[in-house]
């Protein structure tokens, strides 16, 4: 065996006996007294910083997988901002038209109570070009960032606009509160402590599904998975209200919004496996037994999305007058091939297990790969269902 996958597998096997973040320096003597004496090949100090770099994983992964109460998840504050547009060649002479663009995206495309944010933050920003820098952990390369505590923005020189979006829609949905000690930005909170955080999986998921749709990027897959997320869950909270909340930094607003259609244990369990995808999937080759928890992780998320959204259309219709069957049956149709379109959810089993549970239908597909639905009672196969 390796020095590697001793160190990972000694930590690994400690964290049965660890039921908290205090029992750090129990970590520590158990990995000097087990693992040094049986390694010559490296030097103290690369083991022990080795050492110390797994020790923060455990930590935070024990973060990650303690459970969060809706208690602690905080209304932001009442912020009076006014909104008055500054001059952009002042903040950046060399992004100024990017600037006064996105503004205009925000003006034409959210509500003005949305903005208070952006016009808080946009007056003192420091907008810093850098080099291109490689993400070892990813195999991939950073190309911007947004720093909310001295609110400075990194991004690449002649960087794509869909990044800079991005980092942009961070800027306009933060609010640092130092009074209570929490970071509000989009539906993400955090304490300044980093005990706490909720919604970091959300967050960047719509971050850029945002910066994609606005900047009209095609080619922009910055978060793929959490990205599909966002947009599934907007289908089923709507876009102005989802929109809103993300702008205001209103995590608990669309807590409350999804508990129409699911519980408070469904909806917190769901934003913090989010959170665990976000972030473990792109490092998953340096913790390969956490495989198994992605994969259910996954599979969790896809299910709480397609529950709600069919629980949400049951709702919708149990609302509306339809003259015929048929209206009844092509206002379904319409809205689920948009879901999945959206979401790009094509768990076809597990949409049919909600819609049957909850609307008496079932979704086929014909020999032409075209959708229908009926209703599983009279459905025979005649258009070579399946």
């Amino acid at each position: 065996m390796d020095s590697n996958n001793l160190v990972i597998n000694l930590i690994h096997d400690y964290k049965r006996y660890r039921d908290s973040l205090q029992e750090e320096p129990r970590l520590i003597a158990f990995v000097k007294k087990h693992l040094l004496p049986n390694i010559h090949v490296m030097t103290i100090f690369y083991i022990m910083d080795y050492v110390a770099d797994r020790i923060a994983d455990v930590a935070f992964y024990y973060r990650d997988l303690t459970p969060r109460k809706v208690a602690k998840v905080k209304l932001p504050p009442e912020l009076k901002v006014e909104c008055i547009e500054p001059d952009y060649t002042q903040i950046s002479a060399n992004y100024a038209k990017v600037l006064a663009t996105f503004a205009e995206i925000l003006h034409t495309n959210f509500k003005p109570e949305d903005l208070k944010y952006f016009y808080r933050n946009i007056k003192n920003i420091s907008i810093q070009t850098m080099a291109k820098e490689n993400n070892p952990t990813t195999n991939s390369f950073i190309s911007g960032y947004y720093v909310c505590n001295t609110n400075e923005m990194f991004v690449l020189e002649n960087g794509a606009i869909s990044t800079f979006y991005h980092e942009l829609f961070h800027l306009a949905s933060t609010y640092v509160d130092e009074a209570n000690g929490t970071i509000y930005i989009g539906f993400k909170q955090q304490s300044h402590s980093l005990k706490y955080e909720l919604g970091q999986g959300l967050t960047e998921g719509y971050t850029s599904y945002l910066a994609k749709k606005y900047s009209k990027d095609t080619n922009y897959c910055s978060y793929e998975f959490e990205s599909d997320v966002a947009a599934a869950l907007e289908k089923i909270i709507g876009v102005e209200e989802m929109q809103s909340l993300y702008m205001q930094g209103n995590l608990k607003g669309l807590i409350m919004a999804l508990n129409q259609y699911d519980s408070i244990p469904h909806i917190m369990q769901f934003l913090q496996l989010l959170d665990f995808y976000n972030d473990y999937n792109d490092t998953n080759m340096m913790y390969p037994h956490l495989e198994d928890n992605l994969i259910q992780s996954y599979l969790l998320i896809i299910n709480f999305l397609t529950r709600n959204y069919v629980l949400k259309l049951k709702n919708q219709v149990s609302s509306m007058n339809f003259s015929t069957p048929e209206d009844y049956e092509e206002f379904l149709l319409r809205q689920l091939i948009s879901f999945i379109g959206a979401s790009k959810i094509t768990d076809y089993k597990l949409i049919n297990k909600y819609l049957k549970k909850h609307l008496a239908y079932r979704l086929y597909r014909d020999e032409h790969n075209c959708f229908y639905i009926e209703q599983p009672l009279f459905h025979k196969g005649g258009r070579n269902g399946k």
